[in-house]
């Protein structure tokens, strides 16, 4: 079965755990550009204090933001980067294995 259609399979069985490049939710464009670029990696997973994925940004982000600086901004008046996962932004918990 495929895994979209078993919402029962273990994210653990579809996702590598190993040397996963993380990142916490005030991280600056600049930073994530370099990791991205440094780690060749077209995906950073953004992590609360106790290291729970809560979004992710993508090197689209990046671009996105780059072409259109004023579309969205965070608190602080900062593009915003972060991409809220589905339960992040709805209050109740991650999946968990």
């Amino acid at each position: 079965m495929c895994a979209l259609l078993n919402p029962e399979q273990k994210v653990s069985e579809l996702m590598t755990h190993e040397n996963l490049v993380t990142v916490r939710e005030n991280v600056t464009q600049e930073e994530a550009r370099r990791l991205l670029h440094q780690h060749r990696i077209e995906k950073l997973l953004v992590v609360d204090d106790e290291r729970r994925c809560i979004g992710l940004i993508t090197v689209k982000d990046i671009e996105k933001s780059q072409l259109n600086p004023n579309a969205a901004k965070g608190s602080a008046g900062s593009p915003s980067l972060l991409r809220p996962l589905p339960w992040a932004t709805t209050g109740s918990s991650a999946p968990r294995d």
